[in-house]
């Protein structure tokens, strides 16, 4: 009986110790910058627009994992119910937040190299610049830059998957959307 609740302790350290470092080794915690327009305004709802990809000579990944973050980050703003409405592609009246933007960087990396090397080799990143416009004018109210980074080694970051970088940054342009909602 002893050994299997020290075995069940265990487990449980290797599982929470691996979450840690899953969590903080996804990149740096990005915050908006409001420009002097958005100071003080508020919405009530948000509009995701495609993001450009602007990598030179992207691949098919690249090109899926953005059209995927505008998806992701009208998803993950709806979930933080913030906004009476989070939609992809919606219409855009004065009260609307509008995101949009442009997929600077995107490296699917190389697992193998994560697994066996470690220390950066093989590293898999995602990179975009993110503009908040103002529904009624059309104007940025704020703009954020997102980088998301798998660069850990072992066997976690072998099994990390480049498409959860994605996730990952669309949670943080949520996160920062909140500072527009009137529902703060």
């Amino acid at each position: 009986m002893r050994k299997i609740s020290y075995m069940k302790k265990f487990i449980s350290s290797i599982f929470v110790a691996t979450a840690v470092i899953i969590l903080s080794s996804c990149g740096a915690d990005p915050t908006v910058s409001i420009t002097s327009a958005g100071l003080g305004k508020t919405y009530t709802k948000v509009v995701v627009r495609e993001f450009s990809c602007r990598i030179a000579n992207a691949n098919e990944s690249a090109k899926k994992n953005t059209v995927s973050f505008a998806h992701e980050i009208a998803s993950a703003v709806s979930s933080k119910g913030a906004f009476s409405s989070a939609s992809k592609d919606g219409k855009v009246t004065p009260d609307t937040l509008v995101i949009t933007g442009g997929v600077t960087e995107f490296e699917e990396g190389n697992p193998a190299l994560r697994l066996a090397v470690g220390m950066g080799a093989g590293k898999a990143y995602f990179v975009s610049d993110v503009v908040f416009l103002d529904g009624a004018t059309s104007k940025t109210v704020g703009t954020m830059n997102v980088d998301q980074a798998i660069g850990y080694g072992g066997i976690v970051g072998a099994m990390a998957k480049p498409e959860n970088l994605v996730k990952a940054a669309a949670e943080n342009v949520a996160n920062e959307s909140i500072k527009f909602s009137k529902n703060k």
